[in-house]
């Protein structure tokens, strides 16, 4: 009868443990994505200013030497500005995502702690339906060893012709 509430108990532990665990890998796939995004808006800055790199030397290249109008150097300008704040958008994209990175590992060991908590719980509660089960093993073989002691005892040369 005590083995009852033991084992719905277990049962809610192991539910427990499980839906702990299964947060923990979302955290952690939450976690891997925030990171592959990081990775990506980084590969993304550093090509855009590879990029602007590129057109800054090529348009040099094209007027060193040469009268240029002040149309297009006040173009190039206005370009080379342009450039400028897509890049401070980027980097401010970057570091939004770091912050959600950031966000993500925190939740990430919170979701660790919690699984690593109901692990726990559920083995303390396993060991101790454990012990209950010997425990209630060893009363039932107490009870089948007195019974056979009994039996014996009515076979005994006290009862003759009983149990012959």
């Amino acid at each position: 009868m005590a083995q009852m509430p033991l084992a719905t108990l277990l049962n809610l532990r192991r539910r427990r443990e499980q839906a702990a665990h299964a947060a923990f890998a979302t955290c952690r796939h939450q976690t891997r994505q925030a990171q592959a995004e990081l990775d990506a808006t980084i590969a993304e800055l550093a090509e855009h200013r590879r990029l602007c790199r590129e057109r800054e030397e090529r348009f040099r290249l094209k007027v060193t030497g040469r009268r240029v109008r002040s149309l297009t150097m006040e173009l190039f300008r206005l370009d080379l500005e342009s450039m400028q704040i897509q890049t401070e958008l980027l980097q401010n994209h970057v570091q939004s995502r770091r912050k959600h990175l950031a966000a993500a590992e925190q939740a990430l060991e919170v979701a660790r702690g919690s699984w690593q908590r109901s692990r726990r719980d559920l083995e303390r509660i396993d060991q101790l339906f454990h012990r209950e089960r010997l425990a209630d093993r060893r009363v039932r073989e107490r009870l089948a060893e007195d019974r056979i002691e009994e039996m014996a005892g009515f076979a005994s040369p006290q009862f003759p012709g009983q149990w012959r």
